[in-house]
């Protein structure tokens, strides 16, 4: 994924949690990207945090 986007000119600002694999964030600024696995999903559950703001799933 990040070498898509790097590749269309579209570099992060900051990058975390890529090694461990569970949770990782992607900082573009504008647009934060929260990749996770289901069970670190399921506990952290920050769906209930911006429960009000718009999302999209992306399979």
């Amino acid at each position: 994924m990040l070498d898509g986007l790097k590749a269309k000119g579209h570099r992060p600002w900051h990058v975390e949690g890529y090694a461990a694999k569970k949770w990782i964030l992607i900082d573009y600024v504008n647009v934060v990207v929260h990749i996770f696995t289901g069970d670190t999903r399921d506990f952290y559950s920050l769906e209930t945090l911006w429960g009000d703001a718009p999302s999209e799933v992306v399979e």
